[in-house]
């Protein structure tokens, strides 16, 4: 909290609109902080332009005695103090010029633009394709007045941000970086190690920002590269035909008439021709991409269709088993006593007692030493595992 109060001998009157007793003669204003200290402050009049002229110099002395900014800033303007041109390199590792300019009499905020450089980014007008206007405390005169900061300070923030979050280059001109001074390029690569000394946070930050530059440029092209996709470059059309222009009207009817002269003079004319080519060119183009796609998608046809034939293999094996058991099926019918629901009984009671066997046959084997034991295991247990389901199911269906 400041208060306010006036130094002098007597006690002023109050201050309000018609109050003739309040004198026109300025105040010294002292300001208490709640340290208990006191600080003058100047009052209206003639001294206000000086106050402004001292808090002006402070501006112009936090930017050219920056510690990070000062050795790379060199004042650019003829005979005043209003442009500042500071360099620095990007994270991408473009060199570029910030050029700051401070109105005289401190009272609208400065304007700070990439000297020599369009660019693309958030912070950059997409209309000059130069000028900041994403950093806030300079969007407006109450801006700048109420954030306080000075202007080295915001010319910091904006190259920092720039710096790490770089901005898409459309166009450069490297005749401003030359004619810096040696000392101040020699302080480039130093201030680069002083912009990216502020942490991981920072660091990934960059990060970002170089990925999303880098996002954008592959969008760009792109985007040029779809759009030069579209641009079929269609002949043009005539608005004369030369070839007609001697004919009379007697002549014009005549061609007409007679339809082999006018397919003559209609496969004569270079816009026909030019056609032509055209049609054919896009033709060639047609089958050199579907060539290029057959031989790009023939290994997969082969191997498909190998698939497809071992498959099919199997279905005919599968069919003609299907079709000797339904066979067989039949004939189990018809000697029966005419009873489809013992048949089907009998035919099952068949397949288990096979399954037993055929364990039994793979138990003999291996104790003649004829198979392995993990062959025997694989065999009997399928076989087994067969047999048992098959007489469980033919219980349960004897008990129906």
């Amino acid at each position: 909290m400041f208060s306010w109060s006036n130094t002098g001998g007597s006690k002023p009157a109050p201050a309000y609109p018609g109050n003739r007793r309040a004198s026109s003669t300025p105040q010294n204003l002292v300001a208490f902080n709640p340290g208990g200290t006191s600080t003058p402050v100047a009052g209206g009049g003639g001294s206000n332009t000086a106050f402004q002229d001292r808090k002006r110099e402070t501006h112009i002395q936090s930017l050219v005695k920056h510690e990070t900014l000062g050795p790379s800033t060199r004042v650019v303007s003829a005979g005043d103090d209003t442009t500042y041109d500071t360099a620095f390199l990007t994270k991408s590792g473009h060199t570029l010029i910030m050029r700051t300019y401070l109105p005289p009499g401190n009272i609208s905020p400065p304007s700070l633009r990439l000297a020599g450089c369009r660019a693309q980014h958030d912070w950059i007008d997409p209309l000059s394709q130069s000028e900041i206007i994403g950093y806030t405390p300079l969007s407006s005169t109450s801006k700048w007045s109420e954030t306080g900061i000075s202007l080295g300070k915001a010319v910091h923030d904006v190259m920092q941000h720039l710096q790490l979050r770089p901005p898409v280059i459309l166009s450069m001109d490297p005749s401003l970086i030359r004619r810096q001074s040696p000392d101040v390029q020699r302080e480039l690569a130093a201030s680069t190690a002083a912009f990216l000394s502020s942490g991981a946070s920072i660091q990934q930050s960059a990060d970002h920002g170089a990925e999303e530059a880098e996002r954008r440029r592959a969008e760009e092209t792109e985007r040029r590269k779809e759009e030069e996709g579209f641009d079929i470059p269609l002949p043009p059309i005539p608005s004369t035909f030369v070839e007609l222009q001697h004919m009379d009207a007697e002549e014009l009817r005549n061609l007409i008439s007679e339809e082999k002269d006018f397919v003559q003079l209609i496969s004569s004319l270079d816009i026909v021709k030019n056609m032509e080519e055209f049609s054919l060119d896009i033709q060639k183009g047609n089958v050199k991409a579907a060539r290029r796609n057959i031989d790009g998608y023939r290994a997969d046809f082969e191997s498909l269709s190998e698939e497809v034939e071992i498959l099919s293999s199997e279905l005919n094996l599968k069919v003609n088993e299907y079709q000797s058991l339904e066979e067989k099926f039949h004939q189990k019918v018809a000697s029966g006593n005419g009873s489809d629901e013992e048949a089907v009984l009998a035919s099952f009671d068949e397949a288990r007692r096979a399954e037993e066997d055929a364990s039994e046959e793979v138990a003999t084997k291996f104790v003649d030493g004829d198979i392995s034991l993990q062959e025997f295991i694989g065999d009997f247990m399928k076989h087994k595992k067969l047999f048992h389901m098959r007489t469980a199911k033919l219980e349960l269906f004897r008990n129906l």
